[in-house]
């Protein structure tokens, strides 16, 4: 429950003081991306960053050619917008290799990812959100979003 009230208070706290003006975002995608940003944070906050950049230096290692190829177009379309100061440390650009994810992975720590978490676009989280939404429109439900959040929870609290 505190979790929740957390959310709601850095909502209001930041859509009041407009902190993440961009480029005439809409107010839905302002939403979007601040809700998906306080979630972000709230992982990162619970999660052993050790852990987690092992594990996904190791996934990125073990992607077939044509898995990893699809997954760079995806997260490169979220990040694309970043500052050129965040895109130029980490080497991103739509043909990074997959040493360069693996060696940007391994020099992230918990401060560096609320960076690039707070530097993200409202645009671009939205747009991830409709399209995510769109595909499974069609077959989510109510159970669905209740057992996403139940899960964010267990994850929350069993780190």
């Amino acid at each position: 429950m505190r979790i929740l009230v957390c959310l709601v208070l850095i909502f209001v706290v930041v859509f009041c003081a407009g902190a993440y003006a961009q480029v005439s975002p809409t107010l839905s995608e302002k939403v979007v991306g601040m809700t998906f940003r306080a979630v972000m944070r709230v992982c990162i906050m619970a999660s052993d960053i050790d852990k987690l950049r092992k594990n996904n230096a190791v996934k990125v290692n073990e992607m077939s050619d044509e898995d990893f190829i699809a997954k760079r177009a995806r997260v490169y379309d979220l990040v694309k917008d970043l500052p050129e100061s965040i895109k130029k440390d980490y080497a991103i650009s739509p043909d990074i290799t997959r040493q360069e994810v693996v060696k940007g992975i391994e020099k992230l720590d918990k401060k560096r990812l609320y960076t690039i978490i707070d530097a993200l676009p409202d645009q671009a989280l939205a747009r991830m959100f409709k399209k995510a939404r769109g595909k499974k429109a069609a077959t989510s439900g109510p159970d669905e979003a209740n057992s996403f959040w139940e899960s964010m929870a267990d994850r929350i609290s069993n780190p």
